[in-house]
């Protein structure tokens, strides 16, 4: 109950060519009184915020996009959803 749930989207980089991955949230569903954040690997943000923009990936480097969720005491259900995409090929 008390516990931090970490919850991460991976992203690898298999291409030869640095990458730059911006990500946007599709949906948001937290009971109001849990604490829930976002962080990737620029900034951590004290709540789910709408989109970003990474740093630059290298060649067979990870991102991540790292959501927090802490429900404290409280019981109740959490979706979140986020897409994640490379500026240069939004499409793959």
């Amino acid at each position: 109950m008390e516990d931090l749930e970490t919850l991460s989207i991976q992203q690898l980089n298999t291409s030869s060519k640095t990458i730059t991955l911006k990500w946007q949230k599709v949906s948001e569903n937290v009971p109001p009184i849990w604490e829930a954040s976002v962080c990737d690997n620029v900034n951590c943000n004290t709540s789910l915020v709408d989109s970003g923009t990474m740093n630059p990936l290298n060649p067979a480097d990870y991102a991540l996009l790292l959501l927090h969720i802490t429900p404290h005491i409280n019981y109740g259900k959490a979706i979140v959803r986020y897409a994640v995409w490379d500026i240069t090929n939004p499409a793959l």
